[in-house]
């Protein structure tokens, strides 16, 4: 594989946990090509790092305490939405 990078050093510089890449890799669902080249070693092509779920992005997190205060939910979304497209 051409532009390969070990799976660990892949998911650190991604942001996500080694242990949590492995499963991915496991499971099928990492988002990038990836492949076991001995018994304990995977490389990630990392020429084909292009999906946007691990291009990065902003997480929001909006809440209140009781449903009677659903419009201020809705205001605090609309708002953290509007930061949020002011940061990409």
């Amino acid at each position: 594989m051409v532009g390969c990078m070990n799976l660990t050093e892949w998911a650190r510089a991604q942001g996500v946990a080694p242990r949590t890449a492995y499963r991915w890799f496991r499971e099928g669902t990492l988002p990038v090509p990836a492949e076991r080249v001995g018994p304990r070693t995977i490389l990630v092509n990392i020429d084909a790092n292009t999906s946007p779920s691990v291009a990065g992005g902003v997480g929001l997190y909006a809440r209140v305490s009781s449903r009677d205060q659903k419009a201020d939910l809705e205001r605090q979304t609309a708002r953290l939405s509007a930061w949020g497209q002011g940061r990409v």
